[in-house]
């Protein structure tokens, strides 16, 4: 009579994929029920039935008392003092 021996690493490995498979069903299952697919409502738009807006651009704001009053911002020098530590990886 042969001596089958069943390996644990195999059996671990099927039950990882067993609840794991479960799993995904369960999931499955509370995402259709959460989020019901609706076949019998679905409709397609055909380009009559979107209206695009006129779009109106007004460039006369660009010569206005208001943009000609804005100033430019001030250039930012570097610091040349030491900045930092020699080490900056050792405790205080």
């Amino acid at each position: 009579m042969a001596i089958i021996f069943t390996s644990p690493k195999r059996k671990k490995r099927a039950l990882f994929w067993g609840i794991s498979a479960f799993l995904t069903f369960i999931l499955a299952i509370v995402f259709f029920a959460v989020f019901p697919p609706e076949f019998k409502e679905q409709t397609k738009f055909a380009s009559e039935d979107v209206t695009v807006p006129d779009l109106e651009v007004n460039l006369d704001i660009l010569t206005s008392t208001k943009v000609n009053k804005l100033e430019p911002f001030l250039n930012i020098e570097p610091q040349t003092e030491n900045i930092g530590r020699n080490e900056p990886f050792t405790p205080y």
